[in-house]
C-alpha cells in the first residue's frame, strides 16, 4: 500500500510537504524561532482585525467584501478567456470516433485526410462489420457482447461512404467539438 501511495503524484507531494513541515517545526523549536513566529502571526492577525474593524468614510469591511468580489470576477473572466483559447486550439484531427447508424465508427488521419474507417460495437468496442440483410438494408451483430443494431435503411455498400460524408460534415460545422 505504501509503495503505491508514494508513487501516486498527489499523495507523494502531500507526504513530502508533511515531512518538510515536520522538519521545519522541529528545527524552529530547536533554534528558538517558534515564539518569534507565534508573535509574528498573532501580531499580523491583530493588525488585520484592527483594519477590518476600524472605520473610515467607507467601512473597511465593505471595502474588503467589494475587493473579494472584484477579485473573483476578474478570476472568472480570466478563466473564461483562457478556456476559449484552449477550445480554439483543439485540432480536428483529435476527432477520431463517433456514432452513426447504431455503430461506433473510428478512423485515423493521414495528412489531414480521414483514413482507415472501421466500425465498432458501441457497447464493448469489438470490431464488427455491417452485413447485408436485404435490398438497401444492413445489419450489425457483435459476437463479443451480443449487441444488435437492428436493420439499418442504408445499404452495406453505401454505409462507409455515408459515414465519411457525416464525418466531413461534422468537421466542417464544428459539431465534433460538442
Amino acid at each position: 500500500m505504501s509503495s503505491k501511495t508514494w508513487k501516486d503524484p498527489v499523495w507523494s507531494k502531500v507526504i513530502s510537504y508533511g515531512i518538510i513541515g515536520v522538519i521545519g517545526i522541529i528545527s524552529g523549536y530547536i533554534m528558538g524561532w517558534l515564539p518569534f513566529i507565534k508573535s509574528l502571526l498573532l501580531d499580523g492577525f491583530s493588525t488585520i482585525w484592527k483594519y477590518i474593524s476600524s472605520s473610515t468614510l467607507t467601512p473597511n469591511w465593505l471595502l474588503i467584501v467589494l475587493g473579494v468580489i472584484t477579485t473573483l470576477f476578474i478570476v472568472l473572466i480570466a478563466i473564461l478567456v483562457i478556456s476559449s483559447f484552449k477550445r480554439s486550439s483543439v485540432n480536428y484531427t483529435e476527432y477520431t470516433s463517433d456514432n452513426f447508424y447504431k455503430f461506433k465508427w473510428a478512423w485515423s488521419y493521414i495528412g489531414g485526410t480521414v483514413n482507415n474507417i472501421y466500425s465498432l460495437c458501441p457497447k464493448c468496442n469489438y470490431e464488427i462489420s455491417p452485413s447485408t440483410c436485404g435490398f438497401n438494408l444492413s445489419y450489425g451483430y457483435c459476437e463479443e457482447c451480443g449487441y444488435e443494431t437492428g436493420r439499418q435503411h442504408v445499404a452495406r455498400s453505401e454505409i462507409e461512404r455515408k459515414v465519411l460524408l457525416k464525418i466531413h460534415k461534422n468537421i466542417r460545422n464544428g459539431d465534433w467539438e460538442i
